[in-house]
């Protein structure tokens, strides 16, 4: 995939929208989301690598994945749960839990 030189920080981008939010003051980096890929051999697991674009939220990606940051999760009183019984414990806890595709977590 071809890079960008980008004027502003003298780093490279992969994407002309990344470039313009460099010049906004916006943190561009690689999304380390581990992902599944083919190769010769069958699949593999990688990072993602895409441009992602971060501010005080946290960070989304030009391939669609995005995370909010933990501080940004406390502030507004969700987290994300691996389970129903983590779910359980943070709701005993005032805490909304949620799954990493954004849905409430479950029954509670």
């Amino acid at each position: 995939m071809a890079s960008i030189l980008c004027g502003n920080c003298r780093e490279t981008h992969r994407l002309v929208e990344s470039v313009w939010y460099c010049y906004q003051g916006k943190t561009i980096s690689r999304c380390d989301w581990l992902v599944e890929r083919q190769s010769e051999d069958g699949p593999v697991i990688v990072e993602c690598g895409a441009d992602a674009i971060w501010d005080d939220w946290g960070f989304e990606c030009a391939a669609g994945h995005s995370h909010v940051t933990a501080e940004q999760r406390r502030a507004e009183g969700w987290d994300y749960a691996e389970d129903d019984m983590e779910a359980k414990r943070m709701a005993a806890h005032g805490i909304v839990p949620m799954q990493m595709d954004g849905r409430a977590a479950w029954a509670i």
